[in-house]
């Protein structure tokens, strides 16, 4: 429910078979009147005790009114905007399911006084005489309206290529001018494919390709290293070939690489010019158990002294430093709390760690940024970075992302200076939400989602697109399993913009009376601000740009020269 109206997290009344109710509607129009439908059985199970006989009617006539709206599945179109945005009452006079309730209680003229003046609100933004007054008369709240209402997905398109694979993807890599794809998987498209396959032009179009067999067991990361594309996961052969948890493709074919490692390689990383592989595991013929950490010296695995007690998850190599996360409190001797860093003879621990576990690192900006789980206990993580000593989740963690104790950052992602974190959580923002894929533009704004699928994204990566992989699968016309190229959404500099989505970023926002900042603002030549129902406010050109300030309180929207539109709040 609250992939349709994050207001659903303020109820306290739903019923307990939501928690485990599967449904996968086929649109968002079926979305939607799921969605109204589930929130008049809550709606109608209310207690109406406060409520005198008259407003009791009228509060069950409206019910039946919106349980018949839901089932016609005809609701407002945005015509006019290139962003997503609430229609009160649309250019072919259809009405939303609050102004629908209205026109249908004899309320047309308060429904069309909105539409002029408040069309593109939200129903808490809406200060339109009348309103409090007709929701009192047919007993309804205003929180309780404002749940009617829905919210909207991120407006881009998940794109398949072909039908994906039968599992999971864990790492997506390119190679040769080619993309790989790794997991655990049996087949891809139509291919028998053994946990590894690549995605390549052929005469007749695309198709997937098994590459030499594959491996016995799932592969959890891919990494080009000295011209072969080294593979590491939790198998015993690959191509035939007695490898342990690591094997190289060289020429087209599986390669050993030494006597291997005991147990699950989760990373691979080159730091120092030399190969590392991260995990759970042993190096066989050592005398010191769980490594978990080893370096490939050529022609075998060595240890490296960076002994921890648990899982080491993922790895991020800088000219100067190699940090490591995972699960653990203890490495090569040092107490630690999940993450530690090497500077190839010594090993310190970035402040006092973080306290959950880190499934992925990496350096943004110059800052260290971890991916984490998002609830431990009652602290709050998710996207850590590490700023004058101490850890902090980056803005819009708190207040964007919806967390249960499942949910989490797995993997980061750094293209064009913009951070994108992948994994398995919920994020809204101003009524758009999204789940699996997001987007921090900078460190001072909040997340945008990027997408929604309901299981975990594992990874991303840029190619001529990006492109995400895990165990999701959507079943549409053309099925998205576990790979897909995310489409129609815009990076700072538009290299790969496939639609008018805006790019300009505005922070604060909400403001409180300060002047703002934007993000992204090149070739900015003016800034024309709009409220709610469309009417021009006032223009601020170049020069005046960077005195930007809100007219008053309320919301409002901001079109550029450039095409960008952004709604702005002033508190």
């Amino acid at each position: 429910m609250r992939m349709v109206n994050t207001e659903v997290n303020h109820q306290t009344d739903l019923p307990k078979n939501w928690q485990f109710e599967q449904v996968n509607p086929a649109s968002f129009t079926e979305a939607i009147t799921i969605h109204l439908l589930h929130v008049e059985e809550v709606l109608a199970l209310r207690t109406t005790e406060h409520l005198n006989q008259n407003q009791i009617k009228n509060r069950l006539d409206l019910l039946k009114t919106l349980h018949n709206y839901a089932l016609a599945g005809k609701f407002p179109q945005n015509t006019h905007y290139s962003f997503q945005t609430p229609i009160f009452i649309d250019d072919f006079n259809t009405h939303c399911a609050v102004g629908y309730l209205m026109q249908q209680s004899g309320y047309e003229k308060l429904a069309k006084k909105i539409s002029n003046e408040q069309n593109l609100a939200y129903v808490k933004e809406i200060n339109v005489d009348g309103v409090a007054q007709w929701a009192n008369e047919h007993g309804f709240s205003i929180d309780e309206l404002a749940w009617i209402q829905p919210g909207y997905p991120p407006a881009t398109v998940l794109t398949p290529l072909l039908n994906g694979v039968n599992g999971t993807v864990y790492s997506i890599a390119e190679y040769q001018g080619q993309l790989y794809a790794a997991g655990s998987f049996d087949t891809a498209d139509v291919s028998p494919a053994n946990n590894i396959a690549t995605y390549i032009s052929g005469f007749a179009g695309w198709l997937w390709t098994e590459v030499d067999g594959g491996t016995n067991g799932p592969i959890r990361k891919l990494l080009e290293f000295n011209g072969d594309l080294i593979a590491a996961g939790d198998f015993s052969s690959a191509g035939g070939v007695n490898a342990r948890s690591v094997a190289k493709l060289h020429n087209g074919q599986w390669e050993a690489m030494g006597e291997g490692l005991n147990g699950i390689v989760y990373d691979l990383e080159v730091f120092n010019g030399s190969l590392y592989a991260f995990g759970d595991f042993e190096i066989t013929g050592s005398d010191t158990n769980g490594e978990d950490v080893a370096i490939w010296n050529g022609s075998a695995w060595d240890d490296v002294g960076l002994v921890t007690n648990g899982a080491v998850y993922a790895a991020h190599a800088t000219d100067m430093m190699l940090h490591i996360a995972g699960n653990f409190s203890v490495c090569g001797g040092i107490t630690t709390n999940n993450i530690a860093s090497y500077n190839g003879f010594l090993i310190s621990t970035p402040g006092e760690g973080i306290p959950a576990p880190v499934y992925d690192v990496i350096e943004w900006n110059g800052t260290l940024t971890a991916a984490t789980k998002i609830k431990q206990g009652l602290d709050t993580l998710g996207v850590m970075q590490f700023n004058n000593g101490n850890w902090d989740c980056l803005p819009g963690v708190r207040e964007s992302v919806y967390a249960d104790s499942t949910a989490q950052f797995k993997s980061l992602l750094i293209y064009d200076d913009e951070l994108y974190v992948t994994g398995k959580f919920f994020i809204e923002s101003f009524m758009i939400y999204g789940s699996g894929v997001a987007r921090w533009t900078n460190s001072e704004t909040y997340p945008e989602p990027l997408t929604f699928v309901l299981d975990t994204v594992f990874t991303s990566i840029y190619l001529d697109d990006y492109i995400i992989g895990g165990d999701f699968h959507i079943p549409q016309s053309t099925p998205v399993n576990a790979i897909a190229k995310v489409e129609n959404f815009t990076t700072s500099n538009n290299t790969i913009s496939k639609s008018n989505k805006s790019s300009l970023i505005a922070y604060p926002n909400p403001s409180n009376s300060e002047k703002i900042k934007f993000i992204n603002a090149e070739n900015l030549e003016w800034l024309r601000v709009y409220d709610l129902q469309g009417k021009f406010l006032s223009q601020f050109d170049k020069s005046q740009i960077q005195d930007f300030e809100l007219p008053a309180r309320g919301m409002f929207i901001v079109e550029s020269n450039r095409g960008d539109h952004l709604r702005l709040l002033r508190n």
